[in-house]
């Protein structure tokens, strides 16, 4: 293998391994930040790693296939409700919510802390519930925000720039300077 080969399969198993430990760290903080008893997050991001050549310079990549790992690294301040289209019923069956026997569950409840002791509530269609559940989740999330879990500083801090760049300047045999890690 030649020199441009083994720069090429460093870069490239550096990216692949920076990606997965991108999702690691991701599901670790939110399994972190879950409350006892609640039901474990998972998430649907992956990440994919890629490495792209300039004059002078490499940039490695890593690009998520879901957008919503801006609100989980940052959180969500009070006050801006997201839209309820978001968190319809793609995103709730995506997510194996059944809304119909939640908004169920929370009528008969309701209606015992009223004192209420007729029982006459109907599961609605899917569609209709799936509606107003994401009406109800888009509003909590307005009132009350959504807690930031940060999961990016965890891999990009654990001194694999210093790393790569040593490996590099071995393989070229001159001094390597790795830039700063920016987030678009």
């Amino acid at each position: 293998m030649n020199v441009n080969e083994e720069i090429d399969k460093l870069l490239n198993d550096f990216g692949a391994k920076w990606a997965n430990d991108l999702k690691t760290s991701l599901d670790k903080a939110l399994k972190d930040g879950a409350k006892r008893g609640e039901r474990l997050q998972t998430s649907r991001i992956e990440f994919v790693g890629g490495v792209k050549y300039y004059p002078n310079k490499v940039i490695i990549s890593i690009t998520p296939n879901e957008d919503y790992w801006y609100y989980i690294e940052n959180g969500r301040k009070k006050g801006k409700q997201p839209p309820t289209k978001v968190l319809g019923e793609k995103w709730q069956a995506k997510n194996g919510i059944s809304p119909s026997k939640i908004l169920y569950q929370m009528t008969i409840d309701y209606n015992q802390k009223k004192g209420f002791t007729k029982r006459i509530v109907k599961k609605l269609p899917f569609p209709k519930a799936a509606k107003q559940f994401a009406f109800i989740v888009a509003r909590a999330i307005g009132k009350n925000g959504i807690k930031p879990k940060p999961f990016i500083d965890r891999v990009t801090e654990d001194g694999r720039k210093a790393e790569l760049a040593e490996q590099m300047g071995k393989l070229i045999g001159k001094a390597i300077t790795v830039t700063d890690i920016k987030w678009q």
